[in-house]
Formats: structure tokens, sequence, C-alpha cells
């Protein structure tokens, strides 16, 4: 229940201390109801003590949570209350076992930290909890026990119940974007672990001792980045050797050069192969530096059957053309039909080979003796033949360039030009089957059939990352040394109303907090692909990149109508159109679909934009539900708080607030995490003096799952409603 609730049973009950006697009340039923056995009463014996948690204690417990559960929810119902959250109930449940047995629970220590990473049933992600020495600090206060009476403690189990029922939930605008996560009170934190698969190349470590660089990359990135998973590694490209006579007869490079080609990360030199040269081993002559290294190459290596010609190289006059021929049929060589079936054959022969006004020479310059083409805007259409054979097991090919004539000139209205005449014959005189062509690429793979290469490598580990949840400050109701418990009601009321302030304002300080850190992080020089999160960031920043958009609107200066009564609707379409724009560019830019679609994060589904302002702001946004607003992909949430910092201030993040309620959920913006406490009456002394002090020390914490956030900055909105528009009109002469 939250305090506004709280205030509204004020309302109707006389007294806010008169609601929770009744909660208290009913709490009181439900634990009598359940914990009465006397092994329920040692409940936090049996789980603080874990060697001696076997499978019949395991199932006692089990049972008692689940009617726990069930009496509680039921509670709730018959006092008009509204629905108790997951993290509510499990904050209560938390609490009872707890109580249980106090003497347990404050005992308890827990060596060290203990992670043991595991995987959850859909082989992603698991959440557990840790805990680590040093919880029983928390109760060394200075008790003045001879003034102690077990009487002023005897509803100690209802009160934390209640309390924990009650606080264990913040604000709508906390729970949006950070969704409570209970957390067991003998462990001091929680670690959530997730699989990482990450790509790298094959390498050679060093003798000298030297860290190897693995270059990991994760296989997300690839979703964004195609260059990260590489598909060439087995593609098959002759090497040009400067100097080898041997070496260069293969090559033609007459008309085009030997040049670079960048093959997935290598360079390799290389040229167009020679028309009517017969290639003894094309497999060999592909032999890169990277190949080498591996061992020379031997008849475990031969060519895939999948061979094309990809291109053939025409010379027009002084215009050097590359042809570009992959996905053209005729174009691979098939298996010969008569002849050793290791040979297959090619037999090319194509009306489709175009110049037009945009066609380049092969190194990008513009065309000379082909000019006209483009200043008349013609389209020169050729013929070509080319035949050949190559054996997949030899590596032997050969390619014969056989025909290439001028089928027609079209001028830019599609008329055929004659040939024989004007500047039909002047292009058709560039053409000649023996001297035009001037080399050729094929496309072809190396079959790998001994696995000489490996490729690239996947490795696939688990990161554990570590929440610590802190006792924060404490918070007492000071009472007369000889009060009762009279008093419990409205003192516990005004407890569970603190703390409902606190973290509920906490929310708002991690999202202004995340915003600041994330906005200077990114408008550094290590936000870079490859570069390293804050760890300030939950697992996720291993799959997403950090983006933070920040956006100043000054209302009033973009504002133009000129009627009061389109002033809202003016006020909201700019806005929202700031909101969507803004939520766009940070789901683009930090690669949050690809996190989506390949699973990495257990998640499915588009997620929830989510919309934090203030009130005032929130009137111009249009109501949950118009999915219409921020576009046809995504569902919104827009959520408002009191909050002074957040006056003008719209924050903007994604997550899903339908899914995993009571779980931390790697994908959603962030969490609360809430460890139930106890509220205890204790005797103090003060300054000489002995007082009653109802006190609670709140364990919770805001923690930031995914580091990708927009902010826009709105002004002027006061001033749209209140001023006037002026008109201005032009005076005439």
């Amino acid at each position: 229940m939250s305090t506004q609730h709280l205030f509204k049973k004020s309302v109707s009950a006389g007294s806010a201390s008169a609601a929770m006697e009744k909660t208290i009340g009913a709490v009181q039923d439900v634990l009598a109801q359940t914990m009465e056995a006397s092994a329920n009463k040692a409940l936090a014996g049996y789980v603080y003590a874990s060697e001696s948690f076997d499978q019949e204690r395991y199932t006692m417990v089990s049972d008692t949570m689940d009617r726990l559960s069930e009496r509680l929810t039921k509670m709730g119902t018959d006092l008009g209350l509204e629905s108790f959250s997951g993290s509510q109930l499990g904050s209560a449940i938390g609490a009872a076992i707890a109580i249980s047995d106090v003497g347990a629970f404050a005992k308890t220590k827990i060596s060290s930290v203990n992670v043991k990473p595991g995987l959850s049933a859909d082989g992603r992600t698991f959440n557990s909890v840790i805990g680590m020495e040093g919880l029983a600090d928390a109760f060394e206060q200075r008790v003045a026990v001879e003034n102690f009476d077990e009487r002023d403690n005897r509803n100690a189990e209802v009160l934390s119940v209640t309390y924990n029922l009650e606080a264990g939930r913040q604000n709508e605008f906390g729970e949006t974007f950070f969704p409570t996560v209970p957390v067991s009170n003998d462990n001091v934190g929680v670690a959530v672990s997730i699989r990482l698969v990450t790509v790298f190349e094959d390498f050679k470590r060093s003798t000298e001792g030297k860290l190897a660089s693995f270059n990991r990359r994760n296989v997300v990135r690839a979703m964004l980045d195609h260059t990260i998973l590489k598909n060439e590694g087995t593609r098959v490209v002759p090497v040009f050797l400067a100097g080898n006579a041997n070496n260069n007869a293969n090559f033609d490079v007459s008309a085009v050069g030997a040049y670079d080609k960048d093959l997935e990360g290598e360079t390799i030199r290389t040229a167009p192969l020679k028309f009517n040269q017969v290639i003894g081993d094309v497999i060999g002559l592909s032999s890169t530096q990277a190949l080498i290294d591996s061992g020379l190459m031997n008849n475990g290596d031969t060519l895939d059957p999948a061979i094309q010609l990809d291109a053939i190289y025409l010379k027009l006059g002084a215009d050097v053309l590359k042809m570009r021929l992959n996905g053209l049929a005729k174009t691979g060589f098939i298996a010969a039909p008569e002849d050793d079936s290791r040979t297959q054959v090619l037999n090319f022969d194509t009306k489709t080979l175009n110049i037009s006004e945009i066609t380049k020479q092969f190194d990008g310059s513009d065309l000379v003796d082909l000019v006209e083409v483009k200043n008349q805007k013609l389209t020169l259409q050729l013929g070509a033949k080319v035949t050949g054979d190559v054996s997949v097991s030899t590596g032997q090919l050969r390619v014969y360039a056989l025909d290439l004539h001028v089928l027609h000139v079209f001028n830019e209205d599609g008329e055929a030009l004659p040939l024989t005449s004007g500047i039909g014959q002047t292009l058709s005189a560039l053409v000649s089957k023996t001297t035009s062509f001037v080399g050729y690429d094929i496309k072809a793979y190396r079959s790998n059939l001994n696995r000489r290469q490996r490729g690239q490598l996947l490795d696939t580990t688990v990161y554990n990352q570590i929440w610590t949840v802190p006792l924060r400050s404490p918070i007492t109701v000071p009472r007369p040394v000889n009060s009762t418990s009279q008093t419990d009601a409205a003192d516990l009321a005004a407890l569970i109303a603190a703390t409902f302030v606190r973290t509920s304002n906490e929310a708002v300080t991690t999202l202004l907090n995340t915003a600041e850190q994330l906005g200077e992080y990114t408008a550094g020089k290590a936000n870079v692909e490859g570069g390293i999160a804050p760890d300030m960031f939950g697992v996720a920043r291993f799959l997403v990149k950090p983006t933070f958009v920040g956006l100043k609107i000054d209302v009033n200066a973009v504002i133009n109508s000129i009627s009061s009564h389109e002033k809202n609707k003016d006020i909201s379409a700019v806005l929202i159109s700031a909101i969507r724009d803004v939520a766009y560019r940070a789901y683009r830019d930090s690669g949050f679909q690809a996190m989506i679609e390949t699973g990495a994060a257990g998640i499915s589904g588009n997620p929830t934009i989510m919309v934090g302002t203030d009130p005032m702001t929130a009137r111009y946004l249009i109501v949950d539900g118009d999915t219409r607003s921020f576009g046809p992909d995504f569902e919104f949430k827009v959520v408002t708080t009191p909050d002074e910092r957040m006056q003008g201030q719209i924050a903007v993040a994604f997550g899903y607030p339908s899914q995993g309620e009571n779980s931390l959920n790697p994908a959603h913006f962030g969490n609360m995490l809430w460890s139930p406490e106890m509220t205890l009456v204790l005797p103090m002394q003060r300054s000489g003096g002995v007082q009653k002090e109802l006190v609670v020390s709140p364990r919770f914490r805001h923690i930031v799952n995914v580091p990708v956030m927009g902010w826009i900055e709105a002004s002027g909105i006061p001033q749209v409603v209140t001023s006037r528009v002026p008109l201005h009109f032009k005076e005439l002469p």
C-alpha cells in the first residue's frame, strides 16, 4: 500500500493510525494462522543454517511461504487495500522468516563473498544472492538492557511484517524506472550473471611473454557492425608477386596493373588474371601470407565447387572498364557432363552488358573516349562470350575470351541508333574481341575440408557483477519511557511514510546522477567501439553501447500558434516530437535492437519507452495506450513525480515494466534492491536519560542495468500558456 493510499484511508477511517491498526490486526491474524507450529517459529534458523537445510525443511519453508503469500493477498482484498505487488509480498515474507528467530537472524555471519555462477533455464541469465561477513554489525547498538521490557516487542513480528509489506515499494515513478526486487536479509547483496559470447581472431602466442591481443568483440555488436563476423576467410584471391616472372605470367597488368585488396583485415596484392592462359594451380597462386604461416598447402586443399566468373576488364579506346558479372546467369563453372568428375566448365554468353551515362572507369575516373555516352545520355549494349574450365582438385584454370561486339546504341529516348554511321559507328569502332579483353576475376572459395583454417573463434564466458545493499540512515520514532504499545500503529505509519518518501526520492536522485555521469562518458573519447563502459552500470553494458541523448527545448521560442485554443495541442506536439526523436536515436545508436534480436539478455519483444517528468509537463503528453504518440513500434508509459528536481525535466529510458516482477531484469533500465528489516522498540540511553525508540534501518539501493537514456530540458511552457501571441502585419504603402 502506498503512502497515498494511507492518506486516503485517514479520511475515511478517521486517522492514519486507525487504518494502520486494522492492517496490523489483520497481519497478526495471518501470522497466527501460518506460523503457529513450533517448527515454523524456527524458519530463520533453518534458512540461515544452510548446512542443515535438507529437502524436508526446504519443503516446509516453501509451503509456509506459499501460505503466507496467499493469506496476505486475501487479507489485502478483505481490507479493500490496493493489490500488493510481488516485491511487497516478498519483503513481508522475508521479514516473517527473519523475525521467527531473532537470535538466528542477528547472529548470522557468512564468512566471505561466495559467488557460484550458474544459468537459468533459458540458458542466458542467472541471478544469485550472495552474502558476506558483517551482517550482525547492524545489531551492535547500545541498548539499555536493564530497562528492557520484552512486552515492548511482543508485536515485533507483526510490526516488522507490516512495515515491509507496506514499505517494500516506491511511488509509481520509482517503480517504473526501478522496479523493486527483494533481497534476502541474510545477504548483503545480489550477484547478477550474464553469458557473453565473444568472437576473436586466431593468433600465435609470443615467446617473449607479451600479452596476446585477443581483440574480442561481442557477437551482439555484429548485428550493428557487419565487419565483426567474417564470411570471406576461405576466399581464393590470386597473389601477385612483383618481379617473379613465373607468377606474373598468370596476370594481365597491361591496362589495370596490380592493386591491393583488403580481405577482412588482410591486405593482399593482386591483379586481373590473363585470358587464354593456362593457370596450372589457382589454389597455390592464392597462397596469402596468413596461409603460408600456417604451412604450405597440399593435396588436402581443394576448391569449393561454387566457382563463378566474377568480373571481366575491357579496354575500349583509352577507357578501361570493370564489368561486374556476379549474379548474372551462366557465370558459374558447372560440372562437366563428360570428363573428370572434378572438372567444371564455364559457358558464359550474354547480351546484357551495358555502358551508360553513370559508368565510370575501373578506378572511378571519368570516361575519356566514351565521354559522348555521358554527354548525349546514351546506352551502349554489348554482347560477350567467354568459356573455360577448372579442376576443383588440382586448381588448373583456363578462361578464354571468344567474342565481344556492340549490339545496340540507344539514345536518351530509347531509340536505337545506326551502328554504321555517326556516334554508333564511332563507339562500335572502340570494341574489339581481340584487344578489348584485358583480364578477369573469379569468385571461388577453398573447401577447407582439411580444416587448415579455423576462421574466427567464439568464446563463451559468464560475467558476474555484485551489487551490495547497504544499511541506510536509521529512522527513529522516540517515545516516553513509560509508553505502551498503544502508539505502535501511529508510529509504524510514520516509519512507512518516511521510508516511502526516501526510496521514491532516491529513484529521482539515481536518475539524475545517471544522466550526468552517462552524459559525461558518452561525450568523451572512451565511448568508442570496443571501449569499456563505466563499471557503475549493470551487465547490459556489455550488450549495448552506452548512449545518452540530451536535448534542450525552449517551447516558447518554437511555438507560433495564433489561436489560444490551439496552444495545448502545439505544446503537446513539440514535446512528443522531441521525446520521439530522443527515444529513437537512443534505441538506434545503443544497439538495443541487436540485444533483443540475439536474445543475449533473455528477453524478447520491443521495450516500453518510459517517460518520467513532473505533473505540469505530463499533462501535455498523450495518455497511456495511444501508441501513435511514439510510433507504431513501441508501447510507452508516462509517470510523474512531485520532486522539484524534475520540474521541466523529461527522462526517457527503455524497459519491460510488465515482465519479471519481483526479479531482476538485466534488460530493464534499473532496479531497486530492497532487503526486509526488523522494526524494534528499544530502550536507549541518551544524554544521561532513558527513552524508548521505535527504530528501523532501511536497506535499499537503486542500480542501473542498461546505460541507455535520453534527457530533455523543456523551458518556456508557462510563458506559452500565459502570454498572448503577437501578430505581425506588414503595412501597405
